[in-house]
């Protein structure tokens, strides 16, 4: 069996930085398709089985893309990024503008607060902008764990800038 290992490369900017699939054959002629993500996880897709390998954690800022050539129901063929971002937000009497959800072992955005007229979202304001569906990943660099944990750090965060850590997939 031949395998090709993707070894993302150091990231110095927050600008996220995208990598194309490892794709390699079997000695069956089958094709592999390996997904790198951004947490240097792997997860290898033969014949719609699936076994998932793990390493050591990056760092919790603007990482390495992931990249998989994924076959949809419809037959056509899509390719999926994860983007790992660190978004500064700013945390006031209003906390943080979103209501976050535990769903398949992440935190998850579901939904933008409703704010009084007036009231400016900071959640929206975010630079870069917090979107649903963003997986948060750290909370002042401080990982997330679990539910609790991720609701325990922001409560925790003085009101001012914070920085949370999310990943953000992407299909084109």
């Amino acid at each position: 069996t031949t395998t090709t290992t993707t070894t993302p490369a150091p990231v110095t900017s927050a600008v996220p930085v995208t990598s194309a699939p490892a794709t390699t054959k079997n000695a069956e002629g089958a094709r592999r398709i390996k997904n790198v993500t951004s947490s240097s996880s792997t997860t290898e897709k033969k014949n719609n089985k699936s076994s998932s390998t793990s390493s050591t954690s990056s760092p919790p800022s603007a990482s390495p893309a992931a990249a998989a050539e994924e076959v949809s129901s419809s037959g056509v063929r899509e390719l999926s990024r994860t983007q790992r971002l660190d978004v500064r937000i700013t945390k006031g009497k209003v906390g943080l503008g979103i209501d976050i959800r535990e769903a398949k072992g992440a935190v998850t955005v579901v939904r933008f607060k409703d704010l009084p007229a007036g009231v400016r979202n900071p959640a929206k304001a975010a630079v870069p902008p917090i979107q649903i569906s963003d997986v948060l990943v750290a909370v002042n660099g401080t990982p997330s764990t679990s539910f609790k944990n991720c609701v325990t750090n922001i409560r925790s965060a003085p009101e001012g800038t914070v920085v949370l850590t999310v990943e953000r997939r992407i299909v084109s």
